[in-house]
């Protein structure tokens, strides 16, 4: 080492990497040698972590030196923890975990020092705070195929926000507990991780008295996805699902609670937040529902969602009021569509169409839950209900058994009332109606079950069951004329058909704001009205079936 005096005042400047500076003669000329370089690969100095965490906390680092390593030293809050030395080496990646100690709290800062020295002699020292939390989720850097994401793992228990800069990445069941807020901005992507194991999954879940405000816009979306669309092979049932809960009422439970949840209440309209133009893609994995709704009140705002490609059901709602517009599921390999617990909610604009390749086994599936009260009994308008083909091939389970390829199944003593839908392309029924008991609940159009001004063409069995009270074939000496009351009818709709909902038919359709004062004015049967007014290809929010954006 050289050493240069100037006749100044000694200064000391303490910097986070120390680094020796060697000067020559009188100063004019300097001379800098690179120092030797500690790089934390975790890209921060700052971790926080769970005071209650078990998991043992890695630090990885890199060391480096252009002159040849010397000697590594580590210290835990001053104390010397691990020591190396080194004899003809350039560079080393060191791998440290530490596992929380007996004894800490939250508040407590565990204080870790790097110290590398070089074979000139040159000193590096990179400190390292590890910070101890009461905090239930973390947020840390991971990688996937090259990209850095922000991984995000535990339970949300205060106002969160995901931000459309960030690159999120769900890691295991992330839950938002009552109280808190979780925020997602306009083109936020969040990706789900994906498991090898079958029992692990991920997903998200807004508890009771909890919040989402996942508000996109048509042009920002936000899409919640598998981590696999990085790596080019995403796929139905990547990851579970998305859960959401609130306080409207719901049967088979404890005054309107279902206690496993918990979920339901006494408050119809109530208010679990807002989603908007938002897809939802590649879920289902063990069976899980795409997007379960669970005792939601019509307080909460449900408009422009997509689900596309599940290996489970598509819409699982379980009792509440819930009042959604412009929903479009695609590719669910269950039922797009169900609902049970005392659902008695409002729909209208959905499209549910079904990939050829593989299928739907009920697109639109209603029921009660064990006949309990108070009974499911929704109002829906304006559906479209695309099957895979009133001649493709049954698919079969791994006992061999057909999937039933249905389009609408009423059932459990549903109560509920639809109007202007269309249904076709099934290699099964079209519109299937059992167990209304002895058909005490079909009755007219004033009934408790009312299917009318309902389009069901192009299926085997356009009709079927008790479904064949809701249609006058004249064709058939066996139906009823008094069956015409319902306008229901077996006429194709132009236009209609495999991979194309975009159509309707004004002839035979009921305005629905002459039902419900919620509904908007839409007298026409089928879900989009034609192309100029294609609400689903508004935007970059909605997938068409070969993954391109509508």
């Amino acid at each position: 080492m050289i050493n240069c005096r100037f006749g100044l005042p000694e200064v000391v400047l303490i910097v986070t990497v120390f680094s020796t500076l060697v000067a020559c003669d009188d100063g004019l000329d300097v001379l800098e040698i690179e120092p030797p370089i500690i790089e934390i690969l975790q890209g921060t100095d700052l971790i926080e972590k769970n005071v209650r965490d078990t998991v043992p906390v890695p630090i990885n680092i890199r060391l480096a030196a252009s002159e040849g390593l010397a000697s590594f030293e580590l210290t835990k809050n001053g104390e010397v923890v691990d020591e190396l030395t080194f004899t003809d080496d350039f560079s080393h990646l060191y791998e440290y975990e530490y596992i929380i100690e007996d004894g800490l709290k939250a508040g407590d800062a565990v204080l870790f020092n790097f110290k590398l020295t070089d074979q000139l002699g040159q000193v590096t020292e990179r400190p390292v705070t590890l910070q101890l939390l009461n905090r239930l989720f973390f947020i840390e850097n991971t990688e996937v195929n090259g990209q850095v994401l922000k991984g995000i793992t535990g339970t949300i228990d205060t106002a969160f926000t995901m931000t459309a800069d960030t690159a999120w990445l769900v890691q295991g069941d992330l839950g938002v507990q009552a109280g808190a807020t979780l925020k997602i901005e306009p083109g936020t992507t969040v990706y789900m991780k994906t498991f090898d194991d079958l029992g692990e999954s991920s997903g998200i879940t807004i508890e009771r008295d909890a919040r989402i405000e996942a508000e996109g816009t048509k042009d920002a979306p936000i899409v919640f996805t598998s981590e696999r669309v990085l790596t080019g092979n995403a796929a139905a049932g990547d990851w579970g699902s998305f859960n959401l809960r609130g306080r409207s009422p719901v049967n088979g439970g404890i005054d309107g609670v279902i206690l496993a949840g918990p979920y339901g209440g006494q408050e119809p309209e109530h208010d679990a937040g807002i989603m908007r133009y938002v897809r939802i893609e590649y879920t289902g994995k063990n069976g899980s529902d795409a997007f379960r709704l669970q005792g939601v009140g019509s307080g909460t705002t449900l408009e422009y969602i997509q689900l596309y490609r599940s290996t489970g059901e598509g819409f699982k709602i379980s009792g509440g009021t819930c009042y959604m517009r412009y929903i479009v599921a695609t590719a669910i390999y269950d039922d797009n569509m169900e609902w049970e617990n005392g659902f008695r909610g409002k729909g209208q604009f959905w499209v549910f169409e079904s990939d050829t390749e593989r299928q739907s086994e009920i697109s639109f599936y209603g029921k009660n839950f064990q006949n309990l009260e108070p009974k499911s009994n929704p109002i829906f308008s304006n559906v479209t209900i695309l099957g895979p083909g009133e001649n493709a091939e049954f698919e079969f389970n791994d006992n061999m058994v057909p999937f039933n390829n249905r389009g609408m199944r009423m059932t459990n003593s549903t109560h509920g009332r639809m109007y202007n839908f269309i249904v076709t392309q099934f290699n099964d029924d079209g519109v299937r109606v059992e167990q209304a008991f002895d058909r005490g609940d079909i009755t007219g159009p004033d009934g408790n079950l009312v299917i009318s001004h309902t389009f069901s063409f192009n299926n085997k069995d356009n009709y079927d069951l008790d479904g064949k009270y809701y249609i006058y074939d004249p064709d058939d000496p066996g139906s009823d004329p008094a069956n015409a009351v319902y306008n229901n009818s077996q006429e194709v709709v132009p236009g209609i058909g495999i991979g194309d909902f975009v159509g309707s038919r004004s002839e035979g359709a009921i305005d629905p704001t002459t039902l419900d004062p919620w509904f908007l004015e839409a007298p026409f049967i089928g879900a989009v009205e034609n192309e100029a007014n294609d609400w689903t290809s508004d935007g970059s929010w909605c997938k068409n079936l070969d993954d391109s954006i509508r």
